[in-house]
């Protein structure tokens, strides 16, 4: 049984050409859990992590380009399963249940379109069908100062104003979110965040 779990969240904004730094800084930093979003992978596009499973929910563009999308990497010694996918009307989810210290808990990597009207019930939902404290973490395009953005939306105000049947903590940088680049390739390390669940 693990008594710990290393996360890595990162919104990749395309996946393709990012697979040999990101497999560089999940070996380098001990990774057991990814959670990506914003893939932009179609189904002709083949890629592999050695040492990781896999699990992708690709998605394409009206006009059939690929874009948004999810994947969950986890290590090959974490024992876990697939959780079902959903059927989104605005919150796309793709996640995992992991058992660590003496816990069972539902992991997701989690995208919500920026024009998306935020469907709280839908979100509610996903987090209670965990049966142990879930993590969701994601692009959920919600800006609010809570969680040290520089201004609210309206999907922020909606997420911090909510009451949900139990607590949750949202988690955010320390610092408030800036793009540092947009280079193909590069891989800021500040987009990373390790969370540890100890027993």
């Amino acid at each position: 049984m693990a008594v710990s779990l290393r996360v890595l969240y990162w919104n990749a904004r395309g996946l393709k050409s990012k697979v040999a730094p990101l497999h560089l800084l999940l070996k380098d930093q001990k990774i057991d859990v990814a959670l990506i979003s914003e893939t932009h992978l179609g189904p002709a596009d083949k890629i592999r992590f050695p040492g990781y499973y896999l699990y992708r929910e690709d998605e394409k563009s009206a006009v059939g380009y690929p874009y948004r999308g999810l994947a969950v990497l986890v290590r090959r010694r974490v024992v876990h399963q697939p959780l079902p996918s959903t059927s989104p009307s605005t919150l796309y989810a793709l996640g995992i249940q992991v058992h660590v210290a003496g816990v069972d808990l539902n992991i997701f990597a989690a995208y919500i379109p920026p024009a998306a009207k935020y469907d709280l019930a839908e979100l509610r939902a996903i987090l209670q069908q965990s049966p142990g404290p879930p993590l969701l973490a994601g692009d959920l395009n919600c800006k609010h100062p809570a969680w040290n953005s520089h201004a609210a939306n309206p999907g922020g105000n909606r997420i911090d104003s909510s009451q949900t049947p139990r607590p949750t903590d949202t988690t955010s940088p320390a610092q408030k979110p800036r793009r540092t680049t947009r280079m193909p390739g590069h891989m800021c390390r500040t987009c990373w965040t390790l969370l540890s669940t100890r027993a």
